[in-house]
């Protein structure tokens, strides 16, 4: 694959690198002059077939490099092209075409992270949010307060593990629990709401669900989640693979993700 970039670029440059990686090349690419660079990262879930590639590689279309990388839930696009006047409109329109057909799917763009972006909307919006979670371990709301002033648009969170914290610190009845389950979508709901409401915020978040990533259970890695803003309350479910940290981070990255798209609309 290196040396069909090479190629394509018509520039000789070379890797100083142990080993060739999909990062490696991208990071050394950015670095030449007259190259046009852009990175767009989708959630690759819910994309459609044509879209996500067979498999990961180098190839070429309208004369534009793209390189393709899947790494968990997310698809990396690595668009590369020769900087030419006449080139440089024709690698913003495409990329642009492709930013605008994927809008609902992308989770990043260059350093423009899903947790950024996320985090700039609740603040264009002046929005505060607070989370309620079980199997995600606060790992939702540290991805969000890892992006600098996250400050502005964080209230308080929790980690409400077990069925006694979620009594103790949402005022979640053990009746309603028993009745629903814990991991439910009316457990999720419950959460949100009362997180909401405790913190006195614009969007609350709750999430149960399993992730013990050391089974062959069929429901691991199976969870709830549910974002209450405004007057909606969004429910759903979904599962993920992996690790029990990759089960987290997965989890986590899909409901940013729907987070996202209901600011958005």
């Amino acid at each position: 694959m290196f040396e069909e970039i090479k190629k394509f670029l018509n520039f000789p440059f070379e890797l100083n690198i142990p080993e060739v990686k999909f990062d490696c090349i991208w990071s050394e690419i950015r670095k030449l002059p007259r190259v046009l660079t852009k990175k767009v990262i989708l959630i690759n879930k819910y994309l459609a077939r044509e879209t996500k590639n067979d498999c990961d590689g180098f190839r070429t279309e309208g004369g534009i490099g793209i390189i393709t990388e899947t790494q968990g839930l997310a698809t990396f696009f690595y668009f590369l092209m020769q900087d030419t006047p006449k080139n440089q409109v024709i690698f913003a329109e495409y990329v642009k075409q492709f930013i605008d057909s994927h809008q609902k799917e992308i989770i990043g763009i260059d350093e423009m992270t899903l947790e950024k972006m996320v985090v700039n909307l609740l603040h264009q919006k002046r929005l505060l949010i607070s989370c309620a979670e079980s199997c995600t371990g606060g790992m939702l709301i540290s991805r969000i307060i890892s992006v600098p002033g996250a400050s502005l648009v964080t209230e308080e969170s929790y980690v409400t593990y077990s069925d006694q914290t979620k009594a103790k610190i949402l005022g979640i009845k053990p009746k309603f629990l028993k009745e629903y389950g814990t991991v439910s979508g009316e457990a999720a709901g419950k959460m949100a709401e009362m997180v909401r409401a405790i913190a006195s915020s614009d969007v609350g978040i709750g999430v149960t669900g399993y992730t013990t990533g050391d089974t062959k259970a069929p429901e691991d890695g199976f969870f709830y989640y549910a974002i209450s803003y405004r007057d909606t309350l969004l429910v759903d479910k979904d599962q993920v693979e992996g690790t029990r940290d990759e089960m987290r981070f997965d989890q986590t990255t899909i409901i940013l993700w729907r987070l996202l798209n209901l600011l958005r609309s």
